[in-house]
């Protein structure tokens, strides 16, 4: 539930703000500090990620062109593959070490602020080791995320048959998790265009799906998709909390103590 909020929220708005509000989500119905919660919601993105791994394992046995603006968004999105995974373990291993090399990216700020943030790093490091003794969840949970990948492509796979196109499921479910992968990279809100263009980048670059049966299978997903996300993020705005809408709507702190 808190999920399908956070998601509706980052379809909104471009600057992944969902991430943050499924943390106070956490902190407003469950009493726990966002600090702590936060490497949670950190895991589950990096979770995400592993579709960047399944997709380029897809490659040798797919028939692709790789253009050039293919491989750069393939590039990108597997150096994010591979600095999450980094921290990730990183932070198993050698947790002074990841708070001392992140601590570095804040070294610019006041000591007052920076000491606030440093003490914050050292939590949310702390709070990475998830899965740490429990190699059962961790295995669970990338169980889990294979299916979720493959349930999507079968969505996209769907929309080619709706539509009348003959197309493999495997190409459609690599394209559609490298266009779902994208949104790890800076979006317009609710990707109005960035969906479009992916669309034209992968299936009519790449796969050789013309541009017209690209444009409107992708038109059609960005409504489909955007009406199913509204109606499911709604419920769960109302079931998780409205008030966070209130606060960022006025500018307020989300992290702020509830009353």
């Amino acid at each position: 539930m808190y999920a399908m909020a956070g998601n509706l929220l980052n379809y909104m708005i471009p600057i992944r703000a969902g991430e943050l509000v499924k943390s106070w989500f956490v902190k407003h119905n469950h009493g726990q500090p966002i600090a702590h919660t936060l490497p949670s919601v950190f895991i589950d993105k990096t979770f995400d990620t592993i579709a960047i791994l399944a997709v380029l394992i897809l490659i040798p046995f797919l028939a692709i062109r790789m253009t050039w603006p293919l491989i750069v968004l393939l590039g990108l999105l597997a150096l994010v593959f591979v600095v999450s995974i980094g921290l990730i373990v990183l932070a198993a291993f050698q947790k002074e070490r990841t708070v001392s090399i992140l601590q570095v990216f804040f070294a610019w700020l006041p000591s007052k602020v920076r000491d606030k943030v440093n003490g914050f790093l050292l939590v949310f490091v702390q709070g990475l080791n998830l899965f740490e003794h429990h190699p059962l969840k961790l295995i669970t949970a990338v169980l889990l995320t294979l299916f979720g990948i493959g349930l999507d492509g079968v969505y996209f796979y769907l929309l080619f048959v709706a539509f009348g196109v003959s197309f493999p499921f495997l190409l459609a479910m690599f394209g559609y998790t490298l266009i779902n992968m994208s949104y790890a990279l800076p979006q317009p809100p609710a990707q109005l265009g960035s969906n479009e263009w992916m669309m034209i980048i992968i299936f009519s670059l790449g796969f050789g799906l013309t541009k017209s049966e690209a444009s409107a299978i992708m038109a059609f997903a960005h409504i489909l998709t955007a009406i199913l996300m509204l109606a499911l993020g709604s419920i769960a705005f109302a079931v998780s909390g409205t008030g966070v809408l209130r606060m960022i709507f006025k500018g307020e702190r989300i992290d702020a103590k509830s009353t």
